[in-house]
């Protein structure tokens, strides 16, 4: 059964958030695991640059055609305020969480936004397969393709008591989790819009538990 959500609003206030005028920007010109060029080295070298807010890009002539990142281990937590862009199409950029027993991405109290990836994680036990959002986090994910994720603990996306998590023109399906297999919103704020949930089980809470 699919379900379509428009405008969904859970326990908090609307936050706007701030375009990026000034950004430090960090391109990713490879689909490799590690090493210069990866997006690995992307998300070192942003957290290591003081100076935020930072965009992480894709180089066009690199990501002009579908192509694949799989990652063996967990990518740094994101410490700085970052958005992860990538190329126009959602469909042409994939990125794949192949190692036994890790989450993906993880988030400190900053703002961050994932934008036009498709990303999976084939076998995790971590609550939060694809990210964990943490205490006075805001995350936003748009145009993004979150797909058979498997994770024998919480949830695709996991979020702590005090962040705020915001979904827009996402697509959800075929997640597997022993509760709410899509996401998990633990006493945080949950904004879901024009997005689209597929497929997704778990032993309790559906695709999304508040």
């Amino acid at each position: 059964m699919t379900k379509r959500i428009f405008n969904l609003f859970v326990g908090c206030i609307l936050l706007l958030i701030p375009s990026f005028v000034h950004a430090t920007i960090f391109t990713v010109t490879n689909a490799n695991d590690a090493g210069t060029g990866s997006l690995r080295a992307a998300v070192s070298a942003a957290n290591l640059d003081a100076n935020a807010p930072h965009v992480i890009v894709f180089d066009a002539a690199f990501f002009n055609e579908p192509r694949t990142i799989t990652l063996l281990t967990a990518l740094p937590s994101l410490t700085r305020n970052t958005t992860i862009t990538g190329p126009l199409s959602p469909q042409t950029l994939t990125i794949i969480g192949t190692g036994s027993g890790f989450r993906l991405f993880a988030f400190g109290a900053i703002t961050a936004t994932l934008e036009n990836l498709r990303i999976s994680v084939t076998n995790s036990n971590q609550g939060g397969a694809i990210a964990n959002v943490g205490s006075g986090a805001t995350i936003t994910f748009l145009n993004c393709e979150i797909f058979e994720t498997v994770n024998s603990s919480n949830a695709a996306i996991s979020a702590q008591t005090g962040s705020v998590v915001n979904i827009t023109g996402c697509t959800f399906r075929n997640n597997a989790a022993l509760t709410g297999a899509a996401l998990r919103i633990n006493a945080g704020s949950l904004n879901i819009t024009n997005s689209t949930f597929t497929a997704n089980s778990a032993g309790s809470g559906g695709a999304v538990y508040c």
